[in-house]
């Protein structure tokens, strides 16, 4: 699988702020250059006790500008930090208000970015709920997009996953993972997403749809499943995304993680290691972006 390296991440994450940046800047530019043209002379009167002082009109929008571009250059350079630190100390962002588009711009930059290489963890999520308040962004919106970037990040593993697995593997992973579906014999909504990704393995051939929806009905499975650890640990992850993704994690579906474990050739430990972080994250983006309709 390609794996970028910390070299590779940085210059990667350095474009995605520069392009965002230089996006936006140019839009501040042609704002201040448009008002001035336009309003070459306006005053604002602003208003102290008994006397009010004035002000020229441009000069106050140049400053206010540039304030924007100081608050969008601090914003980055704090994700940049979060994604290098596992529990770094955010610092919110103070409010500012922005065009609706140039904050949606904003946070699509930052997503990117802190997907760097690698999906969300839980500390990111806290930093884009401050800067969601700070642009006071609309809060299904952002998980909208969350989800979305998640969704692409999912899709490209599996597309990936056909270069590495034979495809017997791939039909022993698609019954793994279509047995997490149905572990507490519940098809949740939120579930049907990786119905996608589980014919992804299957390349949507019909005939090994159908293979595999009858092992699972017959409770056919292999006691173990021959791939790296790398590749096992990922499968695993989203094992457990399934099952944890309707926001409950029944008796059987505890169980058959911990079968998959085992299939996978996981002691309690590693299981622990992969579990953990993954339903610490799903438990704050569900805390801070809950979805309305649920």
């Amino acid at each position: 699988m390609l794996v970028l390296t910390e070299s590779e991440i940085k210059k990667c994450q350095r474009e995605m702020v520069n392009l965002c940046q230089t996006e936006i800047f140019s839009h501040l530019d042609t704002a201040q250059e448009l008002f001035g043209t336009f309003f070459p002379k306006a005053t604002i009167s602003v208003v102290g006790g008994d006397e009010a002082t004035r002000y020229s009109a441009p000069e106050v929008v140049k400053s206010k500008l540039q304030e924007i571009e100081t608050w969008i250059r601090e914003v980055f350079d704090t994700a940049l930090t979060v994604y290098q630190e596992d529990e770094s100390e955010n610092i919110s962002p103070d409010p500012i208000t922005l065009p609706e588009d140039i904050g949606k711009r904003i946070m699509s930059a930052l997503l990117e970015i802190l997907t760097c290489g690698r999906d969300f963890r839980d500390n990111d999520l806290y930093f884009i709920s401050d800067v969601t308040i700070a642009l006071s962004l609309d809060a299904n919106y952002v998980l909208k997009s969350i989800e979305q970037v998640q969704y692409e990040i999912r899709r490209s593993f599996f597309d990936s996953l056909l270069d590495y697995l034979t495809e017997d593997q791939c039909l022993q992973s698609a019954i793994l993972l279509y047995k997490a579906i149905q572990a507490d014999d519940q098809l949740h909504p939120a579930e049907f997403k990786y119905i996608e990704n589980i014919n992804q393995l299957l390349k949507n051939d019909q005939s090994k749809i159908e293979l595999v929806e009858h092992a699972v009905q017959s409770e056919l499975i292999e006691d173990s499943l021959e791939i790296s650890e790398e590749l096992a640990s990922h499968l695993f992850k989203y094992l457990i995304e399934i099952v944890l993704c309707d926001q409950d994690f029944d008796p059987q579906e505890s169980l058959y993680v911990n079968d998959v474990a085992q299939i996978l050739g996981f002691d309690g430990d590693k299981r622990d290691e992969i579990l953990q972080p993954i339903a610490a994250t799903l438990m704050v983006r569900d805390s801070l972006f809950p979805k309305l309709d649920e």
